[in-house]
């Protein structure tokens, strides 16, 4: 009887510990999102177009660890003119991510043998460098064509210029979003609704989550395929 109570004081004790590692790394990554939409809230109320460039430069050239741009892009995009924010964060986002490019040029790509790293390879395989612009306008893991763009050695140029004709698909999306966003919010206030507005706000929606499904269960079947 005291060992089966001990045993139960254990396995609370031990439940209790998770939960508050738990917590305290909930509460870290919460402190880091506010820290990280407060410095790029500043950059970009204080440089403007430049501070899109600079917080799309940044967000972007994080590897396999999100740094959140979007809202900034659809927040910028609802404040000052949508087609030069969406210029300036495909122009920054586009650099950034040659950070999984050299990654991949370092013949590194040990570091991302998984499941996602071998559908993004066969993807590649499959469509080329157009790859490289569908993963650019989608919100899929870009990093990972990224590495694959680097290990296949894709000319620097060509690779450049799919990322940022993708991330202008993007980034556009975003910021005009961020435009319409306001423009609903405030026919909303007036009594009056905006179906244009709120289709338009439903279709980028889409435009997120889709392929965002779409990758979770088809990477999770190349996990299961490889096992």
């Amino acid at each position: 009887m005291q060992r089966d109570s001990y045993c139960a004081e254990s396995v609370n004790s031990g439940e209790r510990k998770s939960v508050l590692i738990c917590g305290s790394r909930i509460d870290c990554v919460l402190s880091w999102l506010d820290e990280w939409i407060r410095i790029s809230s500043t950059l970009v109320h204080d440089f403007g177009y430049l501070g899109v460039f600079l917080v799309q430069l940044v967000a972007s050239s994080s590897l396999f660890f999100p740094i959140p741009g979007f809202f900034v892009v659809m927040a910028a995009g609802a404040a000052m003119d949508p087609l030069v924010v969406t210029v300036c964060s495909a122009l920054g986002a586009s650099i950034g991510e040659f950070t999984g490019y050299i990654v991949g040029l370092g013949g590194r790509k040990l570091l991302v043998r998984s499941g996602e790293f071998d559908k993004a390879h066969r993807i590649y395989s499959r469509y080329g460098f157009w790859t490289i612009f569908i993963f650019a306008a989608t919100p899929l893991p870009f990093d990972l064509i990224g590495i694959v763009s680097g290990v296949l050695r894709v000319h620097p140029v060509t690779f450049f210029i799919m990322t940022f004709c993708g991330k202008l698909v993007l980034s556009g999306m975003l910021a005009y979003g961020g435009q319409q966003s306001l423009i609903v919010f405030e026919d909303l206030l007036a009594g009056r609704i905006n179906t244009f507005g709120a289709l338009f706000l439903l279709l980028i929606i889409l435009f997120v989550l889709v392929p965002l499904i779409y990758w979770r269960y088809a990477t999770k079947a190349e996990h299961n395929h490889l096992q």
